[in-house]
């Protein structure tokens, strides 16, 4: 979801209109009592969005969503101190979204997106994997042309899922 509790704080994840026209992806970090520790906008200048956010076993903030061409699935972490740790794309076809992600046991992170292999194919459910400092471990389409949450809830058709850490 948009937002994640961690032990001492919240995450938010979401966008922020640009003075130019567009939008941005916005991650906030909030203390225990709601106060801001952090806000960070680590998009570019066109049109880019944070759908999705967990918290990372340091108390960062991982989000998910897409990059400015909508190509592209967006995942990237910012560390408990405000700090972008990392950041990947991956190709999601003609267009695509993440729409949730989740910490796993491990550390690392299980991704659900909407993705549209060609213009004229419906979009698919799309699922991946990523270690916990981000490198992606695998990708793939799941289901038969589901869509989700549908075809990803709670990791129902996800073979290699483990329930998040509480």
């Amino acid at each position: 979801g948009h937002a994640a509790a961690a032990r001492d704080g919240i995450c938010l994840a979401g966008v922020t209109a640009l003075a130019a026209g567009g939008q941005e992806a916005w991650v906030i970090r909030l203390d225990a009592q709601g106060a801001v520790r952090w806000q960070r906008r680590p998009g570019g200048a066109k049109r880019d969005a944070a759908l999705a956010v967990t918290v990372a076993t340091d108390g960062g903030c991982v989000a998910a969503g897409y990059d400015s061409d909508e190509t592209r699935l967006w995942i990237f972490k910012i560390d408990a101190k405000g700090v972008l740790a990392w950041s990947r794309t991956v190709p999601a076809g003609h267009s695509g979204r993440a729409v949730d992600i989740q910490r796993l046991r491990d550390g690392g992170f299980a991704v659900a997106a909407h993705a549209k292999p060609a213009p004229d194919r419906p979009d698919r459910a799309f699922v991946l994997r990523l270690t916990p400092k981000g490198e992606i471990k695998w990708s793939r389409y799941a289901g038969h042309g589901e869509s989700l949450p549908a075809a990803y809830s709670g990791g129902a058709t996800q073979p290699d899922y483990v329930p998040p850490v509480s």
